[in-house]
């Protein structure tokens, strides 16, 4: 299926550097350029804000210099499903999701951009912070990338088939994804069924 609709992004919602030094990067931003640290995964991210959204600005302790990803904010679920279908029919590659991220609580999905080296997300349902009661969170990293899959499987469920062939109209499978993706959140990391 491909959708007569483009995905139209609503506004850069933010951009995850990459950092040789997490420690000194987060001090960098917070002390001389006075962003906020909202949540951390201890040794290997920092989300910092500075505006009500989660994070504005992020930094990922992986090799690399520069841009790790850049995300835009859709509309809602709709627009989300309705993006990984145009892309994918477009040949882009999906890199992960559908999924939720701890941090921000974000539905999102990531794309691999024409030079593929370049890591695109597409995001909605940002957490936003309430700078009065907010308390930085320190994640556990393998509960942290994707609520609803384990650090060893990331995307959505296999058993939901993302084939035309499938029986349900394709926007209702990915709404499925979410739905089932959001129960076994709910269920917690120990209850988790094994997806094959």
């Amino acid at each position: 299926m491909v959708t007569k609709q483009k995905p139209s992004p609503l506004s850069l919602n933010h951009v995850v550097l990459f950092a040789g030094d997490l420690r000194e990067q987060q001090t960098f931003y917070e002390k001389v350029i006075g962003m906020r640290v909202t949540d951390t995964v201890p040794n290997f991210m920092t989300f910092l804000r500075c505006n009500p959204n989660h994070h504005s600005c992020g930094f990922i302790a992986l090799p690399g210099r520069g841009l790790q990803h850049a995300a835009f904010d859709l509309a809602g679920r709709v627009e989300l499903s309705e993006a990984i279908f145009h892309l994918g029919d477009g040949g882009f590659r999906r890199v992960d999701g559908p999924g939720r991220h701890g941090p921000g609580n974000i539905l999102f999905t990531y794309f691999e951009d024409p030079e593929k080296k370049n890591l695109l997300e597409l995001c909605t349902e940002i957490q936003q912070i309430d700078e009065t009661s907010h308390q930085p969170r320190a994640w556990d990293a393998k509960g942290a990338l994707n609520l609803w899959n384990s650090f060893e499987r990331m995307g959505p469920p296999e058993r939901i088939s993302m084939a035309p062939a499938f029986a349900r109209d394709d926007l209702e499978v990915v709404e499925i994804c979410f739905s089932i993706g959001e129960a076994v959140a709910r269920r917690g990391s120990g209850n988790r069924p094994q997806w094959n």
